[in-house]
């Protein structure tokens, strides 16, 4: 049996960041709104600070790859116990050297690397977009067959 574990909501997608999200990539609301295949409105009530509805579980999660691709911040820095586990880690297998963390840029990259890791809203994403991949390949294929 295949279990899924349901996403956390501690990742609060909010206007700062769908604004964020269309200006790195010149998108406009409603084309927004017409990629995720929802009414403008939706969009809206979801960044209004004084609404407390959000997208459904799906749209979220659709929305997490779109907003880090743009390089928008919307996930924690890791707590620096993890950090340490994962450096023990990479320093062990030689891939990392003490003298590389002191290159703040190489500092950044991996905190934000594990930050992507350690989210539990990321992982959930990726399965759902590992998935959806599957099946269109399947049915792409079943397509062709059928000819």
């Amino acid at each position: 049996m295949i279990t899924i574990a349901t996403a956390s909501k501690r990742l609060r997608i909010s206007e700062e960041h769908v604004s964020a999200l269309l200006k790195n990539t010149g998108m406009s609301r409603s084309e927004l709104a017409g990629l995720l295949n929802i009414n403008p409105a939706s969009l809206s009530r979801w960044v209004d600070p004084k609404n407390k509805q959000v997208p459904t579980s799906t749209t979220y999660l659709v929305l997490i790859p779109l907003l880090l691709a743009a390089g928008v911040k919307i996930l924690v820095e890791p707590n620096e116990s993890a950090v340490q586990r994962h450096l023990a880690t990479f320093k062990s297998l030689g891939l990392l050297k003490e003298e590389e963390l002191k290159n703040e840029k190489v500092k950044r990259s991996l905190y934000q690397a594990l930050a992507v890791q350690d989210s539990p809203e990321v992982e959930a994403s990726r399965r759902l977009f590992l998935k959806l991949q599957e099946a269109w390949k399947k049915v792409d294929e079943s397509m062709w067959q059928k000819r």
